[in-house]
């Protein structure tokens, strides 16, 4: 089950408010919706820091957690000028972002799909994204839930030095890098990812 961020795809943010308490909301918003009491959420990118938020704050709710070249932080010096940008031009913005986020596609046979995907969002509510999760660290030594932390060798998005932080910071996770990917790995090797999730779901078991 996957669900469009607050701001991007099929929902909407309009004139409320994007911060991070509100995306925790709406990630369990979602859970409820569904009746989902306790399950595993997994988040890529910025996803997985607020997976991460997620589960300090909702133990209850989350059993465990999977990223995919996830920062442990967003700092202001980097999202101060990537809001701004994403708010003076947008398309300008999406098109060299999706080439960095896929360079392990050579071919370019995904950049269309990449650059349709980020326009479901608009540069106001891109950059509010970003600005929400600004000054909010993950809160690694709150995270007491079984973490798989995936990374591809070949990220230029987030560097592999983002996914030791992750693991050295938390009680009981597992880095598993997936040699030759890219920052989108769910995307341009699902089955490299597939296999590496059910081999650690079956190692917990």
């Amino acid at each position: 089950m996957s669900y469009d961020t607050r701001g991007t795809g099929f929902t909407e943010a309009h004139d409320r408010p994007i911060s991070l308490p509100t995306l925790i909301d709406d990630l369990v918003s979602v859970l409820d919706a569904f009746e989902v009491e306790r399950c595993v959420i997994a988040g890529e990118s910025m996803g997985g820091l607020v997976a991460l938020h997620a589960a300090a704050t909702h133990p209850d709710r989350i059993e465990a957690v999977i990223t995919s070249g996830s920062p442990p932080a967003v700092d202001l010096a980097t999202a101060a000028p990537r809001a701004a940008a994403a708010r003076a031009d947008y398309p300008a913005v999406v098109r060299p972002f999706v080439t960095a986020c896929l360079n392990d596609v050579p071919d370019g046979s995904l950049q269309r799909w990449g650059e349709a995907l980020f326009h479901g969002a608009t540069g106001e509510s891109a950059a509010r994204l970003l600005e929400a999760l600004v000054g909010h660290p993950a809160p690694l030594a709150a995270v007491t839930q079984p973490v798989l932390v995936l990374h591809g060798t070949a990220d230029i998005v987030v560097p592999r030095a983002a996914a030791d932080v992750l693991v050295s910071g938390l009680a009981n996770a597992e880095l598993v890098l997936l040699e030759g990917a890219g920052h989108a790995p769910m995307v341009t090797r699902p089955a490299d990812v597939a296999s590496e999730i059910e081999s650690w779901l079956a190692r917990r078991a």
